[in-house]
């Protein structure tokens, strides 16, 4: 769609069909998180345009939601940040270095961080415990509480019961025989 199809109607009467389509571009950019003034340039119209759509389809959505299934618009508002997510790395991939990436990255995460907020808010995903209260006990020595010292002779423990010898012991801890 050409810009000067989507103008205000300045110049001459706008069809509805043209402001609707307009409207639509405006919006879809929006909830991408495209800046208002960005969206103003690329449509060829003035960002007062682009902020009024922006008020009259807020209006219009809040009507549209209050008529919604609760689970389909939960469903829907998810969809919607997937769409952020996907645009962002998109972006991300073709944009230069530094910061103009650090930019498309910090709203990618942005979009998985409010997703995920509105799913646990939601009670669509549980809300991660606090904390967990699992006692994990080998050879009377609590694991969750020892020490660095009581894992190390508990290792050493283990090893002299298994037969482990020390070289695949200290491979599988991911440490060199020469610490030990």
């Amino acid at each position: 769609m050409e810009s000067s199809e989507l103008r205000s109607g300045k110049m001459g009467k706008v069809s509805r069909e043209t402001t609707e389509k307009r409207q639509q571009s405006v919006w879809e950019q929006y909830v991408r998180g495209i800046p208002q003034y960005v969206i103003a340039q690329a449509l060829g119209i003035h960002k007062n345009t682009v902020w009024r759509d922006i008020e009259e389809l807020k209006e219009k959505n809040k009507v549209n939601i209050q008529d919604m299934d609760p689970q389909m618009a939960i469903g829907d508002i998810a969809a919607k940040y997937d769409e952020i997510f996907k645009y962002a790395i998109d972006e991300y991939s073709t944009a230069g270095k530094g910061a103009q990436k650090a930019q498309y990255l910090e709203k990618a995460l942005l979009a998985l961080g409010k997703k995920t907020q509105l799913l646990t808010d939601t009670g669509v995903l549980p809300k991660a415990a606090t904390e967990i209260n699992s006692k994990v006990v080998v050879e009377g020595v609590d694991i969750n509480r020892a020490s660095l010292q009581e894992l190390r002779a508990l290792r050493d423990k283990l090893h002299t019961k298994t037969g482990l010898r020390p070289a695949v012991a200290a491979a599988l801890d991911g440490e060199d025989e020469s610490q030990n």
